[in-house]
């Protein structure tokens, strides 16, 4: 951060304290986030869907410019543009902050800004039909060394066993539903799937925001965020949607891809390069085929394939120069991996050979991309696989994980992954600084 950026935050913080508005200095660092999928929503085989819609956004600095003259583009199966927005009325919601991380917090979603700051939405157990004092988000800016209290999002979230946890005070039932938690800076984040909240003073408060449908997954980059959103008439059809919260950006998803045909929700993941934003959308399409719907700056659109089936789908995570996809299969396992180095453009397979492994998977780079499975006998372990289908096991796995609910890196080194724990007991954080090699469980605590 230069002293200029320090100089406007601090600013900034004191004028939100007075009711004003203002964005912030961008961040220096731009990252790869791999989609989290909360655990308790985990299955093998999740996502399944038929292609690879590419969209490419234009940023000058770190501000993201609108697709067509200060508007967004809409393609449907066609691939005729045609210009459109969804207008949002965000709604001031209640929520409450906790006083420190609870003994029997358990984790169910992950975000990382950086290498250092990453947030932790995840609830207490609860004995009860709803638990209004049991959701909670905490932050960290030393890498896991202390985490501190944020309010939590005006949402409630199913614990796993049919009870609902929700705020602190609040009437938990009555709340959307939210189960992942989506940070683009520190002032800036969301909680959602299939409701959709947000907060723009970085966790203070929360504001429940009208998108209509479902959203089903959502990724940021840079300056802006992106979502898929089902049709509320008709829910196997979906639509892409963007949002920039640049300074000087409008508070507005505009819907820039629709004819997303599929009956299983679209996976999203995102990468940068050189000041480009490259968002890929695993989905189906209205003929029924597998498709790659890729956009460039301009938004005109090009047509390509995916290797996955159209009725199976799979799953994208997005590493340090690579997209990785996990296709899935009839069975309870995935039955490829695939690596693309030019944002779904084309795959290239990676056979695994006598491994068995899920759909949730955490892309490392061009190379290599970490997956939970095992042998088909004894207990589970996290392996790395390279791009030539060795797969190795990591060490300091701990014999009590059965699943995994998240895994993604910040760079090529540096990953976490949410381990689903054998019988009740909470899920926990494990962190690598090896690509994969090796984990350590990092201790939440205030």
């Amino acid at each position: 951060m230069t002293p200029d950026d320090d100089i406007e935050r601090r600013l900034r913080e004191l004028l939100h304290d007075r009711q004003l508005s203002i964005t912030p200095a961008p961040d220096a660092l731009d990252r790869v986030r791999a989609g989290v999928r909360r655990r308790h929503q985990h299955r093998l085989l999740t996502s399944s869907v038929a292609a690879i819609a590419v969209i490419a956004v234009a940023a000058a600095g770190v501000a993201l410019r609108s697709h067509v003259d200060g508007h967004s583009s809409t393609v449907g199966a066609t691939g005729t543009p045609s210009l459109t927005a969804s207008p949002a009325a965000p709604k001031a919601t209640k929520s409450s902050v906790a006083d420190k991380v609870p003994a029997d917090f358990s984790p169910d979603s992950f975000t990382a800004i950086g290498t250092k700051v990453f947030y932790l939405l995840g609830h207490a157990p609860c004995t009860s039909g709803s638990c209004p004092q049991s959701l909670y988000l905490f932050k960290t800016i030393d890498g896991g060394q202390h985490f501190q209290p944020l309010t939590a999002p005006a949402g409630h979230l199913d614990n796993g066993d049919g009870h609902l946890v929700g705020p602190p005070g609040s009437d938990v039932a009555s709340l959307p539903t939210i189960a992942d938690v989506r940070f683009g800076d520190q002032l800036h984040g969301w909680a959602y799937r299939p409701g959709l909240v947000e907060t723009d003073d970085g966790g203070k408060s929360w504001q429940t925001d009208d998108v209509a449908g479902n959203v089903v997954d959502l990724v940021t980059q840079g300056k802006a965020v992106w979502i898929a959103v089902d049709d509320p008439q008709s829910p196997t059809h979906y639509t892409i949607q963007e949002k920039s919260f640049a300074p000087s950006a409008s508070d507005t998803w505009k819907t820039i891809a629709t004819g997303l045909v599929s009956t299983v929700p679209p996976s999203l993941a995102v990468q940068n390069a050189g000041g480009v934003s490259t968002v890929t959308v695993l989905t189906g399409e209205s003929d029924g085929a597998e498709h790659a719907l890729i956009s460039q700056p301009n938004s005109t659109f090009a047509d390509h394939s995916a290797p996955c089936d159209q009725t199976q789908g799979g799953t994208l995570s997005a590493g340090v120069g690579a997209i990785w996809l996990a296709c899935a299969s009839t069975s309870s396992n995935a039955s490829a991996l695939y690596v693309s180095t030019n944002a779904g453009v084309s795959w290239t397979p990676v056979a695994t050979t006598g491994l068995l492994f899920g759909t949730t998977i955490g892309g490392v780079d061009p190379t290599d991309v970490v997956v939970a499975g095992g042998t088909g006998s004894g207990l589970p372990n996290l392996y790395t696989v390279k791009n030539d289908g060795t797969a190795v096991a990591s060490r300091g796995v701990s014999p009590m994980f059965h699943d995994l609910g998240f895994i993604g890196f910040t760079t090529a080194s540096i990953g976490y992954a949410l381990p689903i724990m054998q019988a009740a007991d909470p899920s926990q954080l494990w962190r690598t600084s090896d690509g994969g090699r090796s984990w350590s469980v990092v201790k939440i605590a205030s």
